[in-house]
């Protein structure tokens, strides 16, 4: 296999459709900004780079064995993305079922419904205490 000039062109276009994301602030490396192209975000996607990227590394392994492998065209570097940040995306998404989170929904309300209306009021608190051994 040995990627031509168009092939790269098109691993270039799929691997642009990946958001890039860097850290922001730069030296703090807590958070990350995401910036989108124009095209809609159902377009876009962390993992086109990182296919791209591994189609081209396989051509430039097998590159070594084809003529004229010294003379590699430029064509064959992707945009420079923060590879850590695109790899490392685990995300809990809020669609997925949460079954200790469901229960917890369900009983909160649940305690308050059974609440009392109403609660018994002492009307002599003074010899409810005296009552008591300790207070």
């Amino acid at each position: 296999m040995r990627l031509h000039s168009r092939g790269t062109d098109l691993l270039r276009e799929i691997s642009s459709l990946s958001t890039r994301r860097v850290w922001y602030p730069t030296h703090l490396r807590k958070m990350q900004t995401i910036s989108w192209s124009c095209l809609v975000t159902l377009a876009q996607h962390h993992d086109f780079h990182p296919a791209a990227k591994s189609i081209m590394d396989y051509g430039m392994q097998l590159s070594t064995f084809s003529e004229g492998s010294a003379h590699l065209p430029l064509a064959y570097e992707l945009l420079q993305f923060t590879s850590h940040l695109l790899a490392n995306v685990i995300y809990a998404s809020r669609d997925v079922p949460d079954k200790v989170a469901e229960e917890r929904a369900f009983q909160t309300p649940f305690m308050v419904h059974q609440w009392p209306s109403s609660l018994p009021v002492q009307q002599n608190l003074l010899s409810l205490l005296t009552q008591w051994e300790d207070v």
